[in-house]
């Protein structure tokens, strides 16, 4: 019996140092994932700082815009070729172009360029797109810009008191 229960002490120590090993892990994961956050954001900043769009009077974001609009038109359909069983090619081609165009030539907003990029994309394929994953996702340079101005907004109004 003891045999046995030296057997069992083991065997839960050994579960016990598994379970520690995963949870310091994911917290490194966590602080690397944070950590990269703040470098992509300084590197994106930067780059839309360097930009002339805002001087002409177009989004900040356009260049940014552009690119994964492009991305999205000419690369998405090449590994997710079934997309065209759900929405026309000529379609998709000539509104993703005219919405580069657009933001090419005047000014648009975030939120308009994302609602025009979303209602060309069949709604089965609206997670893929959008997926957080950063090896995966389309925008995700735009949106974390997006979501980056939304919390520094969020910071600078002041708060209501009596």
């Amino acid at each position: 019996m003891k045999k046995y229960g030296r057997l069992i002490v083991l065997v839960v120590l050994l579960l016990i140092a598994t379970e520690v090993t995963i949870y310091v892990n994911k917290n490194i994961d966590s602080n690397l994932d944070t950590n990269d956050r703040g470098r992509t954001l300084e590197s994106l900043r930067a780059a839309v700082a360097n930009s002339d769009a805002a001087s002409k009077g177009l989004n900040p974001y356009t260049e940014f815009w552009d690119y994964e609009i492009e991305l999205l038109r000419d690369d998405y359909p090449t590994t997710k070729t079934s997309i065209f069983d759900y929405v026309d090619k000529e379609l998709w081609d000539t509104k993703l172009t005219a919405l580069i165009d657009r933001i090419n030539t005047e000014y648009v907003d975030d939120q308009t360029i994302l609602e025009d990029v979303k209602s060309v994309i069949p709604t089965n394929f609206l997670r893929d797109i959008f997926s957080e994953e950063s090896n995966k996702g389309y925008f995700r340079s735009v949106l974390l810009l997006m979501e980056d101005d939304y919390n520094k907004q969020q910071t600078q109004q002041p708060t209501q008191g009596a």
